[in-house]
């Protein structure tokens, strides 16, 4: 009996793990790309894609395993909030990939 708890147990944190797994290989791909070369605009901007979708996934995790309501809401506008910034980065890394330098109108 105590092995079947271990392994539900396990199974229940299973998203857990995949979610810290996945979030640890965006962030090391990020500072990976940026200090290949620190002053192309296209790694900073790939760096804060992958900070923020990080973000995005942390605040998307918690408010799925909240129990109250009114946490969840916070936690909602938390995961609107930071995918207005993750669609941003996103947008401004297609719009100067290629380009190392790249000055803003």
């Amino acid at each position: 009996m105590t092995d079947f708890l271990t392994n539900l147990n396990f199974i229940q944190n299973f998203d857990l793990l995949l979610v810290a797994f996945t979030i640890s290989a965006i962030i090391i791909l990020g500072f990976a790309v940026f200090f290949n070369n620190s002053k192309s605009s296209t790694n900073k901007t790939f760096l804060f894609f992958s900070l923020t979708a990080s973000v995005y996934a942390i605040f998307n995790y918690i408010s799925y395993q909240v129990s109250t309501a009114n946490s969840a809401l916070y936690l909602i506008r938390l995961v609107i909030g930071s995918a207005i910034w993750y669609a941003f980065f996103l947008f401004q890394l297609l719009y100067i990939f290629p380009q190392e330098n790249f000055k803003f109108s």
